[in-house]
């Protein structure tokens, strides 16, 4: 069945997003604009995740894993500290709040209530043909918030459920939490995960057969991004752009970003974490205050990227931008970056914070191989989702 002979359904999608981050707000716009492009009546279902901080923890609320103590202190700190980090730049974190909701306000299309907690979506009169699950760490029991949301327990039994590039964020699970797991991933009529080793956790768990897909933000290609992206922050020169997600940034990405540039005459330019500047008395530009829009244009129109993001990565990839990718070694989660730097045969791109710095003199490659891979997956990933709401 061809996506223009295809009966038009309306489609819930709940995964994480609106929470000030670049990647959470691309993946859910990505998905619900492809399948409108599908023809469709897709929106997101404004569910507030466990970490918004208007999110209500109910009193009931059932956690698969419950955390140790110095992990419930790392979930309950975390905010404090970043809010702490930016309370003396007000005006800019206020101005990237503001660029993070316009960005959906205009592009996004979001149901009209919000739920904040787990409770008030049980509660919630919904009635979507299908209902599916989308992309990120949905199923990721270390965050220690509710899964039920996103193992669908809100939705009527004779609703079609799927998932679409849905993550556990981790290779294993603890053998308590499998039947739990299991459970909730069984009332699913398909699903469709974003790693191998999602795959892998799925068919342990369940026996089911879960198909590997792209992320969303691959769903488009770099022409249909390019509408969506703002180039307001982009320098009239060649430049480098270093985005690094972690709250203490990575001094081997700095230095690794400078060696490119001095060696290839860039500008560097960084996306900062949050409103707080992280480059004190350097040359390096800092954009503390970038919307979704800016991320996607900043991207677009640079020579090289250096990060330590998974977006960063992927959108690097979209827009055929040479990159390198640094990982720590000690992570459980670097699965997704290696599963799509195998996808598209850049294994190379991967680096290991702490290990020898790479030849910056063979920093620049050809992206062409990438760009064919990515293609050809984009066409099986739509395949999948016109499969899966159909059948």
């Amino acid at each position: 069945m061809t996506a223009n002979r295809m009966e038009k359904k309306r489609i819930g999608i709940i995964t994480i997003f609106d929470v000030d981050n670049y990647g959470a707000e691309l993946q859910a716009f990505a998905l619900q604009h492809k399948l409108r492009q599908l023809g469709h009546d897709a929106e997101l279902i404004r569910y507030l995740f466990g970490k918004h901080p208007l999110h209500q923890r109910d009193k009931n609320e059932k956690i698969i894993v419950p955390l140790d103590f110095k992990k419930k202190l790392k979930v309950s700190l975390l905010p404090l500290i970043e809010n702490l980090k930016t309370l003396p730049f007000k005006n800019t974190r206020n101005r990237r709040r503001e660029n993070f909701d316009n960005f959906h306000k205009s592009f996004s299309k979001t149901t009209t209530d919000t739920y904040p907690s787990v409770n008030s979506l049980n509660r919630a009169q919904m009635d979507y043909d299908v209902y599916c699950v989308g992309s990120d760490q949905v199923w990721n029991y270390t965050f220690g918030f509710s899964l039920s949301p996103y193992f669908l327990d809100f939705v009527p039994p004779n609703k079609k459920k799927i998932s679409f590039a849905s993550s556990f964020g981790v290779s294993e699970l603890p053998d308590h939490a499998l039947e739990e797991y299991k459970k909730g991933l069984g009332k699913f009529d398909s699903l469709a995960v974003r790693e191998e080793s999602g795959a892998e956790l799925v068919k342990k768990i369940t026996g089911k057969k879960a198909t590997v897909v792209l992320d969303p933000t691959l769903l488009l290609n770099k022409k249909e991004w390019s509408e969506f992206s703002d180039d307001r922050y982009c320098p009239n020169q060649p430049y480098l752009l270093l985005y690094v997600v972690t709250l203490i940034p990575s001094k081997y990405a700095r230095e690794l970003a400078k060696k490119i540039a001095s060696e290839h005459k860039l500008k560097i330019v960084r996306i900062c974490r949050d409103a707080a500047p992280e480059d004190y008395g350097s040359n390096i530009i800092n954009i503390r205050d970038a919307g979704p829009s800016d991320f996607v244009g900043l991207i677009k129109n640079a020579s090289f990227v250096v990060t330590n993001s998974f977006h960063g990565t992927v959108f690097s990839i979209n827009f055929s931008v040479p990159f390198y990718s640094i990982v720590r070694k000690s992570k459980n989660n670097n699965s997704r970056l290696s599963n799509i730097l195998k996808k598209v045969k850049l294994q190379e791109r991967l680096v290991f914070s702490g290990d020898s710095y790479p030849d910056t003199s063979k920093a620049l490659i050809s992206m062409d191989e990438a760009d064919e891979i990515i293609g050809l997956e984009r066409k099986n990933s739509e395949k999948y989702l016109i499969q899966a709401i159909s059948c």
